[in-house]
């Protein structure tokens, strides 16, 4: 992935997981994780958002 903020790379993957990219947005992510299979598998662990809160929640308390 071109991106390498995290911050940004975080909000597109949010964006993508809950329907708010756009379609040319899409294909690219699309593309991308085609072609980076670390990249999918980071898309593929935030696709349970309840999860991804819970982590969030675990990391601020500890």
């Amino acid at each position: 992935m071109a991106e390498r903020d995290p911050f940004k790379i975080a909000e597109k993957i949010f964006s993508y997981r809950t329907g708010k990219l756009d379609a040319a947005e899409r294909d690219i992510l699309e593309q991308q994780m085609a072609a980076d299979p670390a990249l999918k598998a980071l898309v593929e662990e935030l696709h349970d958002l309840d999860h991804v809160q819970k982590e969030m929640i675990y990391l601020l308390v500890i």
